[in-house]
């Protein structure tokens, strides 16, 4: 029992530093924007724009139409949406509907 309770700080402790991997507490995702006179990077991601089309190896823009395409879109870094930049990790999820589409996953 005594072992339990040393590694359920440590299990909480990588839990929270998964929702927040800086540490410095600002986790920004689309429900946490507010509507802005201009459009921001987080704002645009939010509505798809970056979901919607991705450049292909000779650099031109091509719409996005399958699953594996849409989740192998890197554009945000991880912990907030108002970062532009590529961690590794996809920032779009396919949506099975009547038209599937491309849509953030953040």
């Amino acid at each position: 029992m005594k072992q339990l309770w040393t590694i359920i700080p440590f299990a909480l402790l990588l839990l929270l530093s998964a929702c927040d991997p800086d540490g410095d507490g600002n986790v920004v995702r689309c429900e946490d924007l507010q509507d802005e006179q201009e459009l921001s990077f987080g704002m645009a991601y939010c509505q798809g724009d970056f979901c919607r089309t991705y450049e292909d190896q000779d650099g031109n823009q091509r719409s996005v139409t399958s699953m594996e395409e849409c989740e192998v879109i890197d554009v945000v870094i991880r912990g907030s949406i108002e970062e532009w930049g590529q961690d590794g990790e996809g920032d779009c999820k396919w949506v099975e509907d009547t038209q599937p589409y491309c849509a953030p996953s953040r």
